[in-house]
């Protein structure tokens, strides 16, 4: 993706600089691995899946229709649920299997993964690398925006998002809260033979925060500008505010949040 005055705004440019930024694979790492028991009732024929689960409303969905039975038919329960942070909002295909054998076996099955097995076989987050560069003025203003992500997706997708959950959200909100209209950038997935990707715990935000503020930081180095100031001059102040990418902020509080930290902290002290 690329913004139409993208080329010019880049050619402008007083001084353009660049970051390399590797984020390393993680896991959520929830108190509770996952687990559940479908319990079949002879009675009436129905299943009642009981699961860690933080979407038990779509899994009874999407779980009936893989398995080819009527949605009326399937319960899903959702108890207190030790953890979740997004590793628990996609659909594990082991809740599909017991509600497959509940079915099928006409009884109770159950399946409780351990540490180990969570570590090595659920979804995984954050395994990129990104180059960013940015084009600045002489005043420290930044003109333009140009990315490059590279995002390990894993072996498989998952559902509902897909495994394409992270480099798309990193394409969609790299600028950050930081006033820049002209943006390029370059995601793709790759897959591999390591775990899927999945939601965690704000998504890309803070691969995409961490490589934000380290060219901040580099650029006012290179610039010659206090690095508070330097945001200064580049945080959103008007709004509601349209990203280059057409994603609308209805208000906040950028530079007045930096501000208040930058007194609590007395900076030239902490320095």
């Amino acid at each position: 993706v690329k913004t139409q005055g993208f080329d010019a705004k880049w050619a402008s440019a007083a001084k353009i600089v660049s970051v390399e930024i590797r984020s390393r694979r993680q896991n959520a790492l929830p108190m509770e691995p996952r687990g559940a028991h479908a319990a079949y009732d002879f009675a009436s024929g129905r299943i009642t899946l009981t699961c860690s689960t933080q979407m038990p409303h779509l899994m009874r969905t999407v779980i009936a229709d893989l398995v080819g039975m009527p949605e009326s038919d399937l319960r899903v329960v959702a108890p207190d649920v030790g953890g979740g942070f997004g590793q628990k909002m996609s659909l594990s295909p082991e809740f599909v299997t017991l509600v497959f054998l509940a079915r099928k076996l006409r009884m109770s099955v159950a399946w409780t993964e351990d540490r180990r097995e969570n570590l090595i076989a659920c979804f995984h987050s954050r395994d990129q690398y990104v180059t960013l560069e940015g084009a600045f003025d002489v005043d420290g203003k930044l003109l333009a925006l140009s990315a490059d992500v590279l995002a390990n997706i894993g072996a498989y997708s998952c559902f509902p998002t897909t495994c394409a959950v992270e480099p798309l959200m990193a394409m969609a909100e790299m600028p950050g809260p930081y006033d820049v209209r002209d943006y390029a950038c370059h995601a793709r997935g790759v897959v591999t033979n390591t775990c899927p990707m999945a939601p965690y715990r704000g998504v890309s935000r803070p691969v995409i925060t961490f490589a934000l503020e380290r060219l901040m930081d580099k650029s006012a180095s290179a610039l010659g500008i206090d690095p508070v100031d330097l945001r200064r001059r580049n945080l959103i102040t008007k709004f509601p505010y349209t990203s280059a990418m057409g994603l609308v902020f209805d208000d906040a509080s950028y530079l007045e949040t930096m501000e208040l930290a930058v007194r609590e902290l007395d900076i030239p002290a902490f320095r």
